[in-house]
C-alpha cells in the first residue's frame, strides 16, 4: 500500500528505529494480499497481520479519499530540511544496495527513489562473493543482475541512468573480489574492507596500497571502517591517500549515520594530498537514499570544494574521470 510505504520512507529519512519502519512495510505487504476496501467495510482491518490502531486509522483515511494526517506531518517535517548548495549540486548516488545482497528493496524501488530525489544516475553496488554474510553475489548472479539492470533501465527510460556496480571486497592481499573480466564490465567498482579490519598497520597499509593500484578500482568505500563506537582501521593514512590520488581512486564520504566515514580531519588530509571524493549513502532501503546530506555536512565542515567531488559531475564526465585502461 503506497501510503504505508511512503510513511516508512519518511521515517527512514528521520532516522527512526528500524522496527518502526519495518512495521509499516510489513503491514503494506500484508494489505496487498487482501481486498482492503472489503476488509475495512467488514470492520476486520485489524485481523490483517501487522495492522494495529494507528495503521488502521491511516488506511481508513486513504479509503476516504485522502492522505493520513500522520503522513502529512512527516512530509512537512522532512520538507523543512533545506538542501545546501553543495547537496543540490550532487547528481547521483554511487553506493546503493538491493535485495540481491543485503538490501531491503527491489532494484526498481531504489531506482524510482533516486528519480524522486532528482538524481541523474544511480549505481547499483551489491556485495561481491566473499561477503557471504551479506549474500554477496556469485559470478552467475552478477550476470543475472546485469540483465536486470538492462530491464529496469528500459522500464524507467531516460528519467535516470542506471550504472552497473559492485561493492567489492578488498581481500587480505589487496586484490579485489572479482575476476578482471567482470571488474572491467562494471561501471563503478567500490572497494571496501569488510574482513580483518583490525590487522596491524604494517599489514593494512600495504593491503590498501595494493588495492589502489588495481586499474578497475574507482572508489575506496568507507575508508577507515568506522562503524558506531568501534575503533576504525589503523594504517598510514598519508601513504594510502597519496596512493589513491596517484592512481585516481576517489575516497568515499559514506553518509550512513553509523559510519560517517571519512571524518572531516581525514577529508582535509586527503584533500591536501590531491584526492578526489564521492559522497554516497550506502543505502540499503529507499528512505536511506536521503541520507546524502550527512556526507555533505562532513564535506562542508572540511571545506571541500565541489570540483573535488566526482558525483557532482554528469554521468559521462564521471565515467571518463575513472582513469580506466
Amino acid at each position: 500500500m503506497d501510503e504505508l510505504n511512503r510513511i516508512a520512507f519518511l521515517l527512514e529519512r528521520q532516522l527512526a528505529p528500524s522496527y518502526r519502519v519495518e512495521a509499516f512495510r510489513r503491514a503494506a505487504r500484508a494489505l496487498v494480499e487482501v481486498d482492503v476496501a472489503a476488509v475495512a467495510a467488514a470492520g476486520r482491518l485489524r485481523s490483517v497481520p501487522g495492522v494495529g490502531e494507528r495503521i488502521e486509522s491511516i488506511v481508513r483515511d486513504v479509503l476516504d479519499g485522502g492522505r493520513s494526517e500522520y503522513r502529512l506531518r512527516l512530509e512537512e517535517e522532512v520538507g523543512q530540511q533545506a538542501q545546501s548548495p553543495l547537496q543540490a549540486a550532487l547528481r547521483g548516488d554511487l553506493h546503493v544496495h538491493t535485495i540481491w545482497s543485503d538490501g531491503g528493496a527491489e532494484m526498481i524501488e531504489m531506482v524510482e527513489t533516486a528519480i524522486d530525489l532528482g538524481h541523474e544516475y544511480v549505481a547499483i553496488t551489491d556485495h561481491s562473493p566473499s561477503l557471504k554474510i551479506a549474500r554477496g553475489l556469485s559470478i552467475e548472479r552478477l550476470e543475472e543482475q546485469f540483465l536486470l539492470v538492462e530491464d529496469v533501465q528500459r522500464q524507467v527510460g531516460d528519467r535516470i541512468r542506471i550504472l552497473t556496480g559492485s561493492e567489492t571486497d578488498i581481500l587480505l592481499d589487496g586484490s579485489l573480489d572479482w575476476p578482471e573480466d567482470h571488474l572491467r564490465r562494471l561501471d563503478i567498482v567500490v572497494g571496501s574492507v569488510h574482513n580483518k579490519l583490525r590487522i596491524p598497520p604494517d599489514e593494512m597499509t600495504p593491503r590498501l596500497v595494493e588495492a589502489m593500484q588495481n586499474p578497475y578500482l574507482d572508489i575506496l568505500g568507507h575508508p577507515t571502517g568506522r562503524m558506531g563506537g568501534k575503533a576504525r582501521s589503523s594504517y598510514d593514512h598519508e601513504l594510502v591517500f597519496a596512493a589513491a590520488a596517484h592512481f585516481g581512486v576517489a575516497l568515499e564520504i559514506n553518509s550512513r549515520p553509523e559510519r560517517l566515514d571519512l571524518q572531516p580531519d581525514l577529508v582535509r588530509l586527503a584533500t591536501s594530498l590531491g584526492c578526489n571524493f564521492v559522497i554516497s549513502t550506502d543505502a540499503h532501503a529507499p528512505g536511506q537514499m536521503m541520507w546524502q546530506g550527512n556526507g555533505v555536512a562532513i564535506a562542508e565542515e572540511a571545506g571541500l570544494d565541489q570540483d573535488r567531488i566526482l558525483n557532482a559531475l554528469s554521468a559521462d564526465d564521471l565515467l571518463a574521470a575513472r582513469g580506466r585502461p
